[in-house]
């Protein structure tokens, strides 16, 4: 296949794994937490992992495509970074990481989407570049924050809870003369005594 083909064929793909999520998302209206679990690994794998695919083995047809500069070291570095958002969100999920590192790396992708739009939109006003994919990647960029923003917006309570849950749990050091695990969420005590470093006060 022509790697004009391919870019053609990696762009449809990341707006229909986009699509999928938000699907998906708006199949669970009563389910926040569970609509942004769906809209990260459906946004940010599909249009990060396949723009770093993009740019690092296709890049040429893939700069051709937008009017860019062609072969450029800084595309291969650019597509590098997006893989490997890409490859974090992949293992955010197989960790079991909370929905708080899925909400940052949704936020973090959205981000730079919306740089790009800006970089998109300057090329083409500044330096006449007049090609589609340049004019449509603004345009596609808006409507998919017009869509994920307001999910993001729903699940902020969630994430504020859970948040003030695990800085309270992690704030007892110690419950009548009991060692308690800071990190833990269910603050589990360990029975053991406590050093002296972990007295309050000492006999006298």
């Amino acid at each position: 296949m022509q790697p004009t083909r391919v870019t053609h064929l990696l762009e449809l793909l990341r707006w229909v794994g986009a699509g999928t999520g938000i699907f998906l998302a708006f199949l669970s209206p009563n389910d926040a937490s569970r609509q942004l679990d769906l809209l990260c690994i459906w946004v940010v794998v599909p249009i990060a992992g396949l723009t770093g695919i993009e740019s690092i083995f296709f890049g040429k047809a893939a700069a051709e495509q937008s009017g860019y500069e062609q072969g450029s070291a800084y595309q291969r570095q650019s597509g590098l970074s997006n893989l490997s958002l890409a490859l974090t969100t992949i293992g955010v999920y197989l960790l079991g990481w909370n929905l708080q590192a899925k909400a940052s790396l949704l936020i973090a992708l959205l981000l730079f989407l919306f740089f790009s739009a800006i970089n998109h939109t300057y090329s083409a006003i500044q330096e006449h570049n007049t090609s589609t994919k340049n004019f449509l990647r603004p345009i596609m960029t808006l409507v998919l924050l017009a869509v994920v923003i307001p999910f993001i917006l729903r699940a902020s309570p969630n994430l504020h809870v859970r948040a003030h849950h695990l800085s309270r749990s992690s704030s007892h050091i110690c419950v009548d003369g009991v060692g308690v695990l800071p990190t833990s969420k269910t603050a589990k005590p360990i029975h053991e005594p406590l050093t002296r470093d972990f007295a309050l006060s000492d006999a006298p």
